[in-house]
């Protein structure tokens, strides 16, 4: 059998501005794959559809998971 690596990325969005404003996860979802899409193609967003994750921890702080 073989194990398969869960990796995180915790991110924190900062506004530039004092203004405060909050991305949903369905939204950071969506433009991460968007990004995926344009630099790797289908067969990028193939390979991560099936495991990756958003999660928000706090307003501003999302957790990102994927298995590699």
């Amino acid at each position: 059998m073989v194990r398969q690596k869960r990796r995180y990325l915790l991110v924190e969005i900062l506004p530039s501005t004092s203004g405060s404003f909050r991305f949903t996860d369905t939204e950071i979802y969506h433009a991460i794959l968007d990004q995926v899409a344009r630099i790797h193609g289908d067969y990028g967003v193939g390979s991560i559809m099936t495991s990756f994750n958003v999660i928000s921890v706090r307003s501003h702080v999302h957790k990102i998971r994927t298995k590699v």
